[in-house]
This record gives C-alpha cells, structure tokens and sequence, in this order.
C-alpha cells in the first residue's frame, strides 16, 4: 500500500515537473479570431503536432478564440505576421461562421469558391473552420462597358450604376475625374 503511494508521488511529481518543463520551454500564444492550429503553427514555424503534443490538445480542429497555446521552445520571438490577401481593388466583406457553416456553403453563398476564401483567409485545411471564426470574403465586382456620352459626368455615371465615383476612376486609372470624353470608353465595376 505505502510502495502503491509513494509509486503515484513520484507518477504525480514527474507529471508536474514535466508541465513545468514545457511551459518553461516555450511562450504564450493567445488564440485570435479566424487561427487554426496551421496557421499559428505556419507563423512560429514549429509543427501542428508540436503545438498539439505541448498543450495536451485532443482534438486539433477544437481550438477556440481566447485560448492560451504555449508555443515549443526555439522560435521566440515570433516572425511577424504574413500580410492579408488582398482581393483587386481591395474591397472586402467579413463574415462570421455560423453552426453548420462549411467555407464551400459559404463560397456558394458570397458567389466565390472555398479555395478563393481558403486563400484569402490562409486557411490550409479547407474542412477547419469553427463557429465564431471572422472571415474575410473577397468580393469581385460585376463590371459593365460603358462608352461616355454628351454631358456624362464620372459622378452621373457612378450614380446610374449604383457605384463610386472612385471605383470607376481607380478601375480605369483614371488621375483626373473630371478628365473623360464623349466616345470614351469605360469599365463600371459595381461591388
């Protein structure tokens, strides 16, 4: 009975001293809005399997916004973070997963594909989204030809297609929006 005790002790003992070991051997990762174990372990460049195995996780996919990951020793400090992929024109739209949410349901819903929001978002694994996770969606813009006519004004247009007058100017690489001539021909994007 005391060797059964005195076994479970020093069981206990290397237990806690082996989490100790692990939190002093790495730092804190704070999980933010749209993470994934793959993109936080991308970012500090250790493995899904490190960051699993240090953190006691059981399910790689059941991470949540808030969670304390600590990151395995060697890659502090961190790399700074990869830049946003920007769609043309820069106009996004950011959508919140829902309860059966899928990122190709999504896609279906904003007219894009999974693998544009998988790009955009840096999501490696198309079938790891989770409820609360902020994406952003690309949004493309229709575009409509339109050949400018006595007494068109870049703002008239922008009003008859239910755009701005930037869009139009910056589409179109125009420098002067009061520069534009009968005949001349332009591409409308409505977004």
């Amino acid at each position: 009975m005391i060797r059964r005790f005195i076994l479970m002790l020093v069981v206990v003992s290397l237990m806690v001293l082996a989490s100790g070991v692990v939190e002093a051997s790495g730092f804190v990762h704070v999980v933010a809005p749209g993470e994934n174990l793959s993109r936080i372990a991308a970012r500090y460049g250790v493995s899904v399997s490190a960051i699993v195995s240090a953190n006691n996780i059981w399910n790689p996919n059941r991470i949540y916004v808030g969670q304390r990951l600590i990151i395995p020793v060697g890659h502090y400090p961190p790399p700074a973070p990869p830049p946003p992929a920007y769609p043309p024109h820069g106009v996004l739209t950011y959508y919140t997963v829902q309860p059966g949410d899928s990122l190709s349901k999504i896609a279906r819903y904003f007219g894009t594909t999974y693998q544009v929001l998988a790009a955009a978002n840096g999501i490696y694994n198309p079938n790891q989204i989770y409820v609360g996770q902020v994406l952003v969606i690309p949004r493309q813009p229709t575009i409509y030809t339109y050949y400018v006519q006595p007494g068109d004004t870049l703002s008239r247009i922008a009003a008859r297609y239910g755009t701005s007058v930037s869009a139009i100017a910056s589409y179109n690489g125009i420098y002067n929006p009061n520069h534009i001539w009968v005949g001349m021909l332009l591409q409308i994007p409505v977004y």
